[in-house]
């Protein structure tokens, strides 16, 4: 079994842009560490409203983001976007939860990994053969025979499989 490598990401951050700025035409904004905590991306965000160009500026919107392959909506909660930053940030395989996080959303991603791992195999064949060995040897006449990886595939239809980009598979059970 191989262990995934950590995905290096520098910050994990948000660009909001003031939407009073956009609106007339100009761009105004500012790339913000998403991973210091909610209140103090909130008063970066004001800071940077404060600067706008158009008097009065109040509303934003998340204009880009590098969240570790997490899609988020541009007007996304900024607590909900914390808290998925930081848990990029503390996962040992952020790529693995941004995968789960676009799939169920974070609060499942997270159980999902902390409690419905199955494992990580490098392919369905040694996935296969692993399920093969958990029940006791196949005669030798058999195995020569014996799809391990068509095996592996059939019995992967009962999980949520994700392959991450070393092409490991990491195996999930679907609830």
């Amino acid at each position: 079994m191989t262990t995934a490598i950590k995905t290096e990401v520098e910050e994990y951050k948000i660009y909001v842009a003031c939407l009073a700025s956009y609106n007339n035409g100009c761009l105004h904004g500012k790339w913000i560490d998403a991973t210091q905590g909610a209140e103090e991306v909130k008063e970066e965000i004001n800071k940077m409203l404060k600067a706008s160009p158009e008097f009065g500026a109040e509303e934003f919107a998340i204009h880009d983001f590098d969240l570790g392959g997490c899609r988020i909506d541009e007007y996304e909660n900024i607590d909900e976007v914390c808290e998925l930053a930081e848990a990029l940030e503390e996962s040992d395989n952020p790529e693995i939860l941004a995968d789960l996080y676009n799939e169920f959303g974070l609060e499942t991603a997270v159980d999902m990994i902390e409690n419905e791992s199955v494992g990580e195999y490098e392919s369905y064949e040694e996935y296969g053969i692993s399920l093969t060995q958990d029940q006791g040897d196949l005669p030798i006449h058999y195995e020569y025979y014996f799809d391990y990886e068509k095996y592996g595939e059939e019995m992967a239809m009962d999980y949520h499989v994700v392959e991450d980009s070393n092409h490991n598979l990491h195996f999930f059970i679907n609830n």
